[in-house]
């Protein structure tokens, strides 16, 4: 090995995503949460969806 296991820190390793993991569990987490939303009409839907976005965020 060409560096010591001290210099590797953050400042070292790169910040993009090797994988598509993180997405996928996003979008199910995301389709989890609104599963009761699904079978509303589309506005209600999207008022419940709206409420649960802004209550996830503050």
């Amino acid at each position: 090995m060409k560096k010591s296991p001290k210099i590797w820190t953050r400042a070292f390793l790169g910040t993009t995503c090797k994988s598509d993991i993180v997405n996928n569990n996003l979008c199910e987490a995301f389709n989890s949460s609104i599963i009761e939303a699904r079978f509303k009409s589309i506005i209600r839907m999207l008022e419940d969806i709206r409420t649960k976005m802004m209550t996830r965020i503050v």
